[in-house]
């Protein structure tokens, strides 16, 4: 692979042999990671076993197959607590959480029992089908409270940091099937950060997708089934960098 540029022309022939070009085998179970403004690419290790095979539609159940629940008890990290207790659950594609992490479960353990909705390619959303489904017969507008976050900050070197969600609020509008978002974010060295995002709300899946106020952000999140809570997961540029994050709100 090799990005496109100056001794490297979409027309030419053959394999380019520029400064950026780099070789990417199956034994080296990676992936090659191009980004705008970095200064070279980088490889990044990919999951040992390949769980994203079992992923089916969303409008299947997931993953019956009896792997372990999540933890409960004195040890367990906020992620698991969450998944005690909530009909929504952040998963991670990642066998070893970002820096600063402690919002989402191994994959395996948020993928039993439950739907995937969205994901980003590391944080992925899970929904338990359980329930009716009193989305499409819900009406009135409703502010969302933010119970945990999690969010990393991807410099222009594409190394990657701690980042945080220092404020955020959400509005749910059922009666016209829209959101509006507006999120606080900082990273060492970098602060005053906004990202904000407005759009639709599917009413039978509660999934809603959206592009942020500046170029380059994006958002994608679904409700729960009863429409009590909310996540979504998001990225916003900073600089040549980026923060990217996901949420969990409850009304």
């Amino acid at each position: 692979m090799a990005p496109l540029g100056q001794g490297c022309a979409a027309d030419a022939l053959g394999a380019c042999s520029t400064p950026g070009a780099r070789e990417l085998t199956a034994q080296m179970a990676a992936a090659l990671v191009y980004r705008v403004g970095g200064a070279s690419p980088s490889l990044q290790p990919l999951p040992a076993q390949r769980e994203g095979d079992k992923l089916q539609p969303t409008t299947e159940r997931l993953m019956r197959d009896g792997a372990d629940r999540p933890r409960v008890g004195a040890d367990a990290s906020p992620g698991d607590q969450l998944a005690s207790t909530s009909r929504l659950v952040w998963g991670r594609w990642s066998t070893v959480p970002v820096p600063g992490d402690s919002l989402t479960i191994a994959f395996r353990e948020a993928l039993s029992g439950n739907e995937v909705l969205v994901g980003d390619g590391y944080y992925f959303l899970f929904r338990s089908p359980g329930g009716p489904n009193l989305l499409p017969a819900l009406t009135g507008g409703f502010d969302f409270k933010l119970d945990a976050s999690s969010a990393y900050y991807r410099t222009p070197g594409n190394d990657i940091t701690t980042a945080s969600v220092d404020s955020g609020n959400l509005r749910i509008d059922f009666s016209q099937r829209s959101y509006s978002t507006r999120l606080s974010l900082s990273a060492p060295g970098v602060s005053g950060v906004t990202a904000q995002f407005a759009g639709r709300i599917d009413p039978q899946t509660g999934i809603f997708l959206g592009q942020g106020a500046a170029a380059g952000q994006s958002l994608a999140g679904a409700l729960s089934l009863g429409g009590r809570q909310a996540g979504y997961h998001f990225s916003t540029p900073v600089g040549l960098g980026s923060i990217s994050g996901a949420t969990l709100w409850s009304r």
